[in-house]
């Protein structure tokens, strides 16, 4: 007398919770019950496995019967939201109102005026203020990131800035423009594979201001790209 059994397989619980009466075998009902009569709960059991019952020809009265209690329904898990994409580029940190540069300041110990993260580090060499920027003049900036490489080997970096640049990977010096000049260019070589840090740091005095980051090698199919710009991931450094 149990849900498993074959025979009382389709006497189902409101609720589709396993049910029994006792899992050995028992003589009663012993053939005089009758359909809708109450089933005497016989004597008094020990245990679950000595519960008896006696239908006796449907003579047996109750106010209430033996039952098992309803299964209180199991919540439905919530679901997990799925973690926001991880964000990717440099992150750009500006610093305003530095007065007399003849090259890159030390930036380790001011507080930025403005921060963001942005995709690649390219701005055209130009006389009025970059996109997002509230000053043309008189500024600096530090970009931080984590770049992707995926295929290991000598890979060039180039910088072109108006005024000065430095370019830092995995803290080592790798191309150095600093300096009060117009736009030129620079490109250094280093060696890299897996994920390296970069910190490019730039400063602006006053006319013309420009900046742009670009890298060659195997993952750029050895043509100067800007980092970041789709043959490489850039994660930000948030430092």
């Amino acid at each position: 007398m149990k849900s498993s059994s074959p025979q009382q397989a389709t006497w189902k619980t409101s609720d589709a919770s396993p049910w029994w009466l006792r899992n050995s075998v028992y003589s009663e009902p012993n053939g005089d019950y009758k359909a809708n009569c109450y089933l005497d709960l016989w004597r008094t059991p020990t245990s679950a496995d000595t519960i008896q019952f006696n239908d006796g020809r449907c003579s047996y009265h109750a106010r209430s019967y033996f039952c098992q209690p309803k299964r209180k329904p199991v919540p439905k898990p919530k679901p997990v939201p799925r973690p926001p994409p991880r964000q990717q580029g440099f992150y750009e940190k500006t610093f305003y109102n530095i007065k007399n540069m003849k090259s890159i300041p030390n930036l380790n110990y001011r507080r930025g005026s403005r921060n963001r993260v942005v995709k690649t580090v390219t701005y055209g060499n130009t006389g009025g203020k970059w996109s997002g920027f509230s000053a043309k003049d008189n500024f600096a900036v530090r970009w931080m990131g984590h770049i992707q490489i995926n295929k290991r080997g000598n890979y060039k970096w180039r910088l072109g800035s108006d005024d000065g640049s430095w370019l830092y990977i995995s803290g080592r010096l790798v191309v150095d423009n600093n300096g009060l000049h117009g736009y030129r260019k620079k490109v250094g070589s280093k060696s890299v594979a897996g994920g390296v840090g970069i910190v490019l740091e730039f400063f602006e005095k006053g006319g013309h201001a420009g900046m742009s980051f670009a890298y060659s090698g195997a993952d750029s199919r050895n043509r100067f790209v800007p980092v970041g710009g789709g043959y490489s991931k850039v994660y930000p450094d948030f430092r």
